[in-house]
């Protein structure tokens, strides 16, 4: 049985189980899984998720923070919660930039040289804790990238905070570019904006996406909120909090391999990531790269999953979506046979590599006629 087939499999089997009560729902799988020990298991991880939102990271190295730490995470103090804390490792906080399943970003003033930065900073965690080899892996991928339109990583750090009962806890951090800008699908919605400037744009992330890969990162978390375009009109990629690292392989080939937990936002992850997440590859990267040109084309997503839960919304992306010239009849032709064919199920039918998608982005600029001959499954 191939990759995609067993996908689909995968992604029925999970369909009518989420139909039963929940009660019923692992004796069925246990069934319908009969003699595939590996699928059972993957479908059971899925259900504690089914009730979750569609809009969902899970992320195996940050559970929830209990109660007594959570207030030494920082908040805004806008709720006169706890207040920003003054300084992280030497650097001056001023605002929260953002939240995510992996740590808190603020905005922070660097003396020397002067200049913003932003601060992520992880969750406190004990001096042993087996958390710290993630931040640490994070840092070291993130110093790996060089590129201008990548976030541009300064400095990681770590400091002693205090714990609960008088315990001592560490807390990790990465200083990064301070990137100001419009998230990419806010940029462009902007009504004076022309094809050729999106596409171009769009390419210019490629690039930045497949320098990412050539120095073997794979960023498994690719959608429109983690690239910011600024004010000169550059994207700029960032949160690789979520990467994987492997041996650089041939183009295609599989060389990321997962920790067999989900990873990564529903809405953009693409299908092997999300059945079969020990085995993804620079095409899953592929893939969200489709869904978000389609996002920026046709102002929506290729799947409706508003108001449903994770299982719900699992099960919706089983069948094909619109093709891009039901919404506007000018994205037909090579332009919806290119976006296909960045979202193809099958990874083996998907462009290889992120350079490739780039490239027949800019041959359809040029009026020159696209590699790549997609369908929609």
């Amino acid at each position: 049985m191939s990759r995609g087939d067993r996908a689909r499999r995968a992604e029925e089997i999970f369909a009518q189980a989420l139909a039963r009560p929940p009660s019923e729902r692992s004796a069925f799988l246990e069934r319908a899984c009969a003699g595939d020990a590996a699928l059972f298991r993957e479908l059971s991880d899925l259900l504690p998720h089914a009730e979750g939102g569609p809009d969902f990271l899970v992320n195996p190295f940050l559970p929830p923070l209990p109660p007594d730490l959570a207030e030494l995470f920082g908040r805004d103090g806008s709720d006169g919660s706890a207040l920003l804390p003054e300084q992280v490792g030497g650097y001056s906080i001023v605002s929260v930039l953002g939240r995510g399943a992996t740590g808190v970003v603020y905005e922070a003033r660097q003396d020397r040289p002067p200049r913003p930065v932003a601060v992520k900073v992880f969750a406190p965690v004990p001096a042993n804790s087996s958390r710290l080899s993630r931040f640490v892996t994070e840092a070291q991928l993130l110093a790996r990238l060089d590129h201008p339109g990548i976030a541009r990583f300064y400095a990681s750090g770590v400091e002693a905070v205090p714990g609960p009962a008088g315990t001592s806890l560490h807390r990790f951090f990465l200083v990064m570019e301070h990137v100001q800008g419009q998230s990419l699908d806010r940029w462009a919605d902007r009504p004076d904006l022309s094809l050729a400037e999106l596409l171009d744009t769009f390419a210019e992330v490629c690039d930045a996406v497949a320098h990412a890969h050539r120095r073997g990162v794979l960023h498994r978390d690719l959608k429109p909120g983690n690239i910011l375009v600024t004010v000169d009109g550059h994207p700029k990629v960032l949160d690789f909090g979520i990467a994987c690292t492997g041996e650089v392989a041939e183009p295609g080939r599989t060389r990321f391999t997962a920790s067999g937990r989900i990873l990564g936002s529903l809405a953009f992850m693409s299908p092997e990531q999300l059945w079969q997440p020990r085995q993804v590859d620079e095409r899953s990267d592929v893939y969200s790269l489709g869904v978000i040109l389609y996002r920026l084309l046709a102002c929506r997503l290729p799947y409706d999953l508003s108001g449903l839960s994770f299982g719900k919304a699992a099960a919706a992306r089983a069948g094909a979506p619109p093709p891009l010239s039901r919404h506007h009849c000018a994205f037909g032709g090579e332009l919806e046979s290119l976006v296909a064919t960045a979202m193809a199920w099958s990874p083996f039918e998907r462009y290889p590599s992120v350079s490739d998608l780039a490239d027949d982005v800019r041959r359809y600029l040029a009026h020159q006629p696209i590699r790549g001959r997609g369908r929609w499954e």
